[in-house]
């Protein structure tokens, strides 16, 4: 008898866990409401993997399941629950109800660890919902078939982020986070990161092809792309920044150009060197570029990689020494200098303004800038004064608390503070003489026997507007 129950005993061990495991988790399963879908998804380890949550079609968010002492246990977000199944196919998690409408089936699973060339091409193959914060992602490959750039969308298409991605021994690297294990398939892309934590991304479809133009191999058609219209890059806290790469000295010599919030924000030096095959921004040598679809990548010596999205909407124009205006500063040009200086201009948080004397050859240069305040409660506040409770005055001096401290002045000044109305007559000046200046027209310039230039502007935008063209001497 006491033979019987041991063994009885021991089936009982073997056989609870197996049927157990009858139900099992692995699947996609829906709550009663239709609300909530859960992805339930093997992971690297038997009896455990991960978990993708999506709330109403849309958001987002990542858990993982195991399977351990006869039952299932999973975490969602902030919510983790042992699991009972109602049936094979209804699950009680935490207050809902949920049923099993698929299971998954993966197709052409291939792990990183074991076929690095076939990861990467099924990882290029697809678009990818980034199930961390339900972004559309593509991976594109730049300088080499093992590293590339990350394309990160919104929900309306708009860019999001660009990241850099790279694969080396075994290892998947996607911005700051590495992935020490990772599959892919044509479902789900799942990989483990350094601290035991799952990332997914769902497959939502075939990638589009899209064309590549490398600066080494095709200089003209890279330079060409550079130079027409702008890019962007993007950035959590400051937004969008738009770079301008214009040519000025040449046609591979030029300005890279930052704005803002259409403010200048910072510029640099860009030049290309035949010799070295380089193109220097600011102060970074990049020993390669290539143009992947709408995006840029610059690399470095290093490995490290810069990249620069294709601004939209633009008209596609490309510009040329040809868009460029040059004039030596010399007094025999006096007439151009002032006219290009003619109006308003912006450089961080200054405006400035260029005033000539009347034979233009000398004047006053005005930097100024312009800061609402506000008396609210107990507190002055002010960006360039700063918040202030306390006021005093003594002699010529005023004082704000501890911050700040001016001197009356009576020194020559050619600015001064106007009322609304007049600033924004101001402005209006400020803008025609802005697109004065951009308006394209046809100039015909004189050159004198003193060595003075002329331009005399002709009422035409282009010389295809010229028929014929006479010049006479009364």
């Amino acid at each position: 008898m006491r033979r019987f129950l041991v063994c009885l005993f021991t089936l009982t061990c073997i056989l609870f866990p197996l049927l157990a495991q009858e139900h099992q988790l692995v699947g996609i399963w829906v709550s009663t409401d239709g609300k909530t879908t859960y992805e339930v998804i093997d992971g690297f380890k038997a009896n455990s993997g991960a978990v993708l949550a999506v709330e109403s079609g849309v958001e987002t968010d990542l858990g993982s399941w195991k399977y351990k002492d006869g039952s299932y246990f999973m975490q969602v977000g902030w919510y983790s629950y042992d699991v009972t199944f109602v049936t094979e196919d209804v699950m009680q998690f935490g207050r809902d109800a949920f049923k099993r409408s698929e299971k998954i089936e993966e197709t052409g699973i291939v792990s990183i660890k074991t076929d690095e060339q076939a990861f990467i091409h099924t990882l290029g193959s697809y678009s990818w919902l980034d199930g961390e914060d339900g972004k559309t992602v593509l991976f594109r490959t730049t300088f080499s078939n093992d590293s590339g750039v990350q394309e990160k969308f919104s929900s309306d298409g708009t860019l999001y982020e660009l990241e850099s991605w790279a694969i080396g021994s075994g290892v998947l690297k996607i911005g700051s986070t590495t992935l020490v294990d990772s599959r892919v398939s044509d479902r789900y892309l799942i990989g483990l990161d350094q601290y035991d934590n799952f990332v997914v991304y769902k497959c939502l479809g075939d990638a589009d092809e899209v064309d590549r133009t490398s600066l080494k191999n095709e200089r003209e058609a890279f330079l060409a792309a550079l130079t027409t219209d702008g890019w962007f890059t993007t950035n959590y806290y400051s937004g969008p920044t738009i770079h301008r790469f214009r040519p000025i000295e040449s046609e591979l010599k030029g300005r890279v150009v930052q704005t803002r919030d259409n403010e200048l924000y910072s510029w640099s030096v860009w030049e290309y060197s035949p010799g070295t095959g380089t193109i220097k921004v600011g102060y970074t040598t990049y020993t390669g570029a290539i143009l992947v679809g709408d995006t840029i990548a610059f690399v470095e010596s290093s490995g490290n990689q810069e990249f620069y999205r294709r601004l939209p909407g633009g008209e596609n124009h490309r510009f040329t020494v040809g868009d460029v205006v040059g004039v030596p500063l010399s007094e025999t040009n006096i007439d151009k200098i002032s006219s290009i200086l003619n109006g308003q201009f912006q450089s961080g948080e200054y405006v400035y303004t260029f005033d000539f004397s009347d034979n233009k050859l000398n004047g006053y240069v005005h930097k100024f800038t312009t800061e609402p305040f506000k008396v609210i409660g107990n507190k002055f506040t002010n960006n360039i004064i700063g918040n202030s409770e306390r006021l005093w005055a003594v002699e010529d001096i005023v004082v704000f608390d501890e911050r700040n401290v001016l001197k009356r002045d009576t020194q020559k000044v050619w600015l001064q503070s106007i009322s609304n109305e007049e600033s924004e007559a101001l402005q209006q000046q400020a803008k025609d003489a802005s697109q004065s200046f951009l308006e394209k027209h046809v100039v015909v310039r004189i050159r004198t026997k003193d060595g003075k230039t002329i331009d005399v502007e002709l009422p035409v935008s282009s010389f295809s507007d010229i028929v014929d063209l006479t010049l006479l001497v009364e």
